[in-house]
């Protein structure tokens, strides 16, 4: 991957959720307002992931919002009878159940090649493109958590670590010095190059930090082989390796 994190054009702010199992649990088998609660809170955590994928599998906003729409109430109704902690990863089971409702939408229309076959719903090849973009989706999901956190912590702290790595991020070959005018300008505060640096510094390894935090908290668990395992499946591993040997598991 680049030395740097992508920024989202459009950070989705997501509610803080307590642990994801919990909130599938909750959300499922009652209409009680605490499982209206949960499922409010598992579409606003997978919401912008979802749609990122249906948008770019079906190359149609139109039809993915329809899809979209269709598949949130059968997941929140019905496909949540089916996801159970032990078989595995939530994403593993939320990838599954969009890749089949996309060869479902395929099928309806008629171009679903496989149609025919009792016991081959969908293209093995194309699920497994799809999972892939579902993804990179989560990825650029969890990348805009970690800067909505890192941006709410600059607004806290008055430490401009936000402001720091979005200009080196958007601005990759400008020079610390000419950053570092531009940030003086922006933020009323004088930053030298060397200051610039320094933040730069600690703006990648809070970001990192963060980034680790919510894929901790995506796998409930806090267990360093699981999320490593998971950063290096999303691609994001190389530039968190460093934060990990200072991540302070439990």
């Amino acid at each position: 991957m680049s030395e740097h994190p992508s920024y989202p054009d459009d950070p989705h702010r997501l509610s803080q959720i307590t642990t994801l199992w919990s909130v599938v649990h909750r959300a499922h088998g009652s209409e009680t307002a605490d499982a209206q609660l949960a499922k409010q809170q598992l579409l606003e955590l997978y919401g912008t992931a979802i749609r990122r994928y249906l948008t770019g599998a079906l190359r149609d906003e139109a039809a993915a919002e329809d899809v979209y729409q269709n598949f949130a109430v059968q997941f929140l109704q019905g496909r949540l009878a089916s996801a159970d902690r032990e078989r595995g990863r939530f994403r593993s089971f939320l990838k599954t159940a969009l890749s089949r409702t996309v060869a479902e939408h395929h099928r309806k229309r008629g171009r679903d090649r496989l149609a025919q076959h009792e016991d081959q719903a969908f293209d093995l090849v194309a699920v497994e493109a799809e999972q892939e973009a579902f993804d990179n989706s989560w990825r650029s999901t969890l990348l805009a958590r970690a800067w909505d956190a890192l941006g709410e912590s600059e607004r806290a702290s008055g430490r401009p670590l936000f402001s720091v790595l979005r200009a080196r991020v958007e601005k990759p070959d400008a020079t610390s010095t000419d950053l570092a005018g531009e940030l003086s300008k922006s933020l009323e505060r004088t930053l030298t190059s060397t200051h610039f640096r320094v933040w730069l510094h600690r703006a990648r390894e809070s970001f990192a930090k963060l980034l680790i935090g919510k894929i901790s908290q995506s796998l409930e668990t806090a267990d360093r082989d699981s999320i490593e395992r998971e950063l290096s499946e999303l691609r994001l591993l190389d530039y968190c390796r460093p934060a990990l040997d200072r991540y302070e598991f439990d």
